[in-house]
């Protein structure tokens, strides 16, 4: 029998990372000198440690049983609300189980998103006073943990190593084969991603299985585990394909026997899911089918969201293969819905594990929408046009589920709406222009005038990253007045790619809307040329995070009355020069065009998170701009401010300005006039896209990369002024003032350097 394919496992915590062990171990008593204060923890965490009714008449054992079987489950919020609850009332002459409750509590709080060092602290203090007791078990449970922890981190990866050792020695010494065998399982599959030789991982794959046959109790994990491993390792070295491939078949037909005895509903779901991809890789697909269907049947029974949509995903992918598109969309359709129903949970444990929710089931979204694509090519008019539309409300769901997964806030995307009760509203001047980026092709969809119209492009995934990182670098790395030859810059060649095959169908647009894929989301639009002009002098430009995240009503975006929050820092040190500088010529600007107009500023030191949620409760704010450096990164919690006080997180300041919610209208613009994200890093700029979105504000006004203030503070002004003006829409605003800012030719402000990195995100009305 040869056959299988890892990642879908037992439950979101098997599912996700294919890397936990059962934590159990019996509890002693020791010295209280080995007490620790865990309140500082659960507050990080976001849990009160209040007695709760349901807890109270539970024993410690009970509580850990109980806060492990939600960890199994992927509900780690709840077994920490448990954990915390146990270690506040669990005896200061009882340490050790103090010290059991805190390990589960380090890995349950790594998982559940919070940060890496507290979590490894926790684990550490766990394993230390486990070993002090002598119960090795215990200790061999927190040093696996610690290993996986570390496994997430591919600089760390031989630390991670050196736990699972540790741990699977504890295990040996204590005689506890089941800890062995995942600390071995985890070693192997850690391993496995830089050894170069089969031969490299064969003993310790031998030992594996010789211990499996003598574990007794939790035989069906191991069996599920074991499967997994098999198949990561003959995907690794195809030449042993063959023969692993039929190992991984005895053990998931073993899990299976065993789940039918013992009832266990889910692990049968699982064990025919597997079998299902084992037959699914040998092109059996008949049988693949028939075993998938009950694997979706099982699931369902007990649902089972957080594998349900696994099998519904490969459902579809083996309808597909036998050609049955039809039956295939309705497969990709139900997983698609399965998988919004738990992708806050999902998008947590893939932040524990340093991926993304786009990199491990976002293909679910994509393969849906190649499908939909496909159907259309070949469909009579009034089905292409529900196809095309059903893929970008595809597309839409994508991006809500990407933005979720970046910021970790259900709160931003709680606003979005349908695409009916939007599009109605685009003007017949506007186009919103979608980007798909498949391995061997892009696919373009053009929204305008009630119509959708589909483009392919026959360019890589590998040559588009190229031509965009290659143009971001000539631009952003600007250190001369020279500017680079229009005809032979990456410039033309994407302008080529990503506009030329829709000419005919711009005719008569002045707004375009970008809803950017992928790498794109870091290209600077404007900086586009047709052999003759840039892109930015044939049409106002905006970019969205996704159409239905963005449009918000407008008839209150230019009031009569302007009110303006400016922040900033001015050093030259930090080459911001000239920020006061352009705060004045802001105010000018303004004031010129509006007689109504009122202004707070926070300089320097000032520029504080209390002063500025003060500014900002006092009264409502037509616009919040910043002169300070900004610096987003692929991880939320390393994308800061840097204010009077020092670095302030995204986070920390998006909450501030959630005050100016209170009042009446919403915050209309946001500015970072300074902020930037790195070469090639799309997860960034996917922050910076979902910045006005997460700040509450209609618009925002970014810049890709730094650049002289001396330019900005030019800029910012002439946009400013344009809107103050009320006549032309922020994207029409922020283009006029790019233009103008271009007859500079003797400050070389016409060279793309300068004003191609600001771009306008979100309502472009």
């Amino acid at each position: 029998m040869h056959i299988y394919k890892i990642g879908l496992c037992v439950s979101l915590w098997a599912f996700c990372l294919a890397h936990h062990t059962l934590l159990a171990a019996e509890t002693q008593p020791f010295d209280s000198e080995y007490d620790i204060d865990t309140r500082p923890v659960c507050q990080l965490a976001g849990f009160e440690t209040k007695p709760s009714n349901g807890f109270k008449t539970l024993s410690g054992d009970e509580l850990l049983q109980m806060a492990e079987t939600y960890q199994r489950s992927g509900h780690y919020q709840k077994s920490i609300a448990v954990l915390c609850f146990a270690l506040k009332n669990t005896s200061e002459n009882n340490p050790f189980r103090k010290a059991t409750l805190l390990g589960s509590l380090g890995y349950a709080y790594f998982m559940n998103g919070g940060a890496k060092n507290e979590a490894a602290q926790l684990l550490e203090k766990s394993q230390a006073w486990a070993i002090k007791l002598g119960q090795f078990s215990a200790a061999s449970v927190a040093l696996n943990n610690l290993g996986q922890i570390y496994a997430t981190y591919p600089e760390k990866r031989d630390q991670a190593l050196m736990f699972y050792q540790k741990s699977a020695a504890l295990a040996n010494q204590s005689g506890h084969d089941l800890l062995a065998v995942k600390a071995m399982i985890n070693w192997v599959q850690t391993q496995l991603e830089t050894v170069s030789t089969f031969q490299d991982i064969e003993t310790p794959l031998l030992n594996i299985k010789k211990k499996i046959q003598r574990i007794k109790r939790h035989k069906i994990p191991v069996r599920l585990r074991m499967g997994q491993l098999i198949r990561l390792i003959y995907k690794r070295f195809p030449a042993y394909k063959p023969h692993l491939l039929s190992d991984a078949y005895v053990h998931f037909n073993e899990a299976l026997r065993l789940a039918q005895e013992q009832g266990d509903i889910q692990t049968c779901s699982q064990a025919f899911g597997y079998l299902g991809l084992l037959y699914q890789d040998e092109q059996r697909y008949s049988e693949a089918l028939t075993l998938t269907r009950r694997a979706v049947f099982f699931a369902q029974e007990i649902n089972a969201l957080e594998i349900l949509y696994a099998w519904q995903w490969q459902t579809g992918k083996i309808l597909k293969a036998l050609g049955k598109n039809e039956e295939a969309l309705l497969s990709y359709r139900a997983a698609v819905k399965t998988l919004l129903a738990i992708r806050y949970d999902l998008a947590k444990i893939y932040r524990a594990s340093r991926s993304s929710f786009r990199d491990k089931v976002g293909a679910v979204f994509m393969e849906l929408a190649a499908l939909l694509l496909e159907q259309a090519s070949h469909s009579p008019l009034l089905k292409r046009e529900a196809l095309l539309k059903e893929t970008q409300n595809t597309l839409e769901q994508l991006k809500a589920a990407e933005l979720l997964d970046y910021f970790q806030d259900a709160c931003v995307i709680k606003e979005q709406k349908k695409l009916d009760e939007i599009l109605p509203d685009i003007s017949n001047t506007t186009a919103i222009l979608y980007s798909i980026i498949f391995e061997q092709r892009l696919e373009l969809l053009l929204y305008k005038q009630g119509q959708i119209i589909q483009q392919t492009v026959p360019i890589t995934q590998k040559k588009l990253t190229h031509e965009i990182n290659a143009l971001r670098e000539k631009l952003s790395s600007y250190h001369n007045p020279i500017v680079i030859p229009k005809q032979t810059t990456p410039a033309q060649t994407l302008y080529n790619w990503l506009i030329r095959p829709l000419t005919n169908e711009l005719e008569g647009i002045d707004t375009l809307v970008f809803v950017p894929d992928g790498i794109l989301r870091t290209l600077p639009i404007a900086a586009l040329h047709n052999g003759e002009n840039y892109l930015i002098k044939e049409y106002a430009l905006a970019i969205v995070p996704g159409l239905t995240l963005t449009v918000s009503d407008s008839k209150d975006a230019k009031p009569s009355a302007i009110h303006m929050l400016l922040a900033g820092l001015q050093s030259f040190e930090l080459e911001l020069p000239s920020t006061q500088r352009e705060i004045n010529r802001i105010i000018k600007s303004v004031k010129a065009f509006s007689d109504n107009s009122q202004f707070t500023q926070l300089l320097n030191e000032a520029f504080t998170k209390r002063d500025l949620k003060k500014a900002l409760i006092r009264k409502a704010h037509f616009a919040v701009h910043i002169s300070s450096h900004a610096v987003f990164k692929a991880d939320i919690k390393n994308t800061y401010i840097v204010s009077g006080e020092g670095h302030l997180t995204l986070d920390e300041f998006e909450n501030t300005l959630a005050f100016n919610r209170i009042h009446e209208p919403p915050l209309n613009i946001m500015t970072l006039s300074a902020c930037e994200t790195a070469l090639g890093d799309d997860r960034a700029a996917l922050g910076l896209g979902g910045i006005a979105l997460r700040a509450g504000a209609q618009s925002a006004v970014a810049t890709l990369w730094s650049v002289d203030q001396a330019f900005s503070a030019y800029l910012m002004p002439l946009f400013y002024e344009q809107v103050s003006r009320g006549k032309l829409s922020k994207a029409q605003a922020l283009q006029k003032a790019q233009l103008k800012m271009m007859e500079k030719t003797a400050l070389h402000f016409d060279h793309p350097h300068f004003w191609a990195a600001f771009i306008l995100i979100g309502n472009w009305l």
